[in-house]
């Protein structure tokens, strides 16, 4: 996204300056979302598109779209049993003395006196909701019940924070091809505050780097440097069909819940850092 057309904006998008300061951040080593944070904030990249992902992203990326791939399942499994067995109903419990009062069930209840029966129409979600937790265990997520996106939150850090939701689409080849814009968006969820350029203390969709964050943002915008990055990834069908899917283990998940998503440094260290005095740094 071009805010404004700058010399420094057309410096930074010049293919030399994008090879140079990719060559960069190579030799740095630097995470793979933050990798694509510093690229949006500089021009974007060179010929705009990225085709290629870590393969290490690959088997949480098969895993994920296959989650999305059964609650989707379930999904038309339950619009299909309302179609033909007609609606479907809960039955819940409610005090008889109050008859605007809360919904509620346990065991037994229909052997409470102070309790009347009321029967609740279940849409097509909620008989999938139960299904799908039957039978994966897991909990359904809300973006893949259109089925056009695939969530990516639950994987590291570099995959989630690089894509977040993506658009995977399997081909008859057996192949895929994953497709995302990386941009930052004004709102992430309809409560968030407006945001307001160089007093906000941070921005909706770059919250995890807090103000800094939003300081380097706001200085992109103001030099008519940020750029939106398109990914657009495809795995032919012998490397996608030999890939096994895989999740984050509880190990892996509590390593991940301690440490910073945007640094990596473990939040204990985050607070010994902090303590230091800036003249002893």
């Amino acid at each position: 996204m071009k805010e404004k057309q700058t010399l420094i904006g057309s410096i930074v998008r010049t293919p030399q300056f994008q090879r140079t300061r990719d060559a960069v951040l190579n030799k740095l080593k630097i995470p793979v979302h933050a990798k694509r944070f510093a690229q949006a904030l500089t021009g974007g990249v060179e010929g705009g598109v990225i085709t290629t992902l870590p393969e290490e992203h690959l088997p949480y990326v098969k895993h994920n779209l296959h989650q999305r791939n059964l609650q989707q399942a379930a999904y038309q499994a339950a619009k299909d049993r309302i179609k033909i067995q007609g609606q479907q109903t809960r039955t819940m419990y409610r005090l008889k003395d109050d008859p605007e009062g809360t919904l509620t069930w346990y065991p037994n209840i229909e052997q409470n006196d102070k309790y009347e029966p009321v029967e609740i129409p279940l849409t097509a979600k909620d008989l999938a909701t139960k299904n799908y937790r039957k039978f994966t265990g897991n909990s359904p997520t809300e973006a893949h019940w259109q089925g056009t996106n695939t969530s990516l939150y639950g994987t590291p850090n570099e995959l989630e924070m690089n894509l977040g939701h993506a658009r995977i689409e399997e081909d008859a080849k057996g192949g895929v091809r994953i497709k995302d814009t990386w941009k930052v968006d004004a709102k992430v969820n309809q409560g968030d505050a407006d945001y307001k350029p160089w007093i906000s203390s941070s921005q909706p969709d770059l919250v995890e780097g807090g103000w800094l964050a939003a300081r380097l943002y706001d200085t992109a915008n103001a030099l008519g440097t940020l750029e939106n990055i398109s990914q657009d990834i495809y795995v032919p069908p012998e490397t996608w069909q030999k890939i096994k899917g895989k999740t984050l283990s509880h190990e892996d998940q509590i390593q991940k819940a301690s440490k910073h998503p945007v640094t990596g440094r473990s939040y204990k260290r985050q607070q010994e850092i902090k303590k230091i005095k800036p003249s002893n740094r």
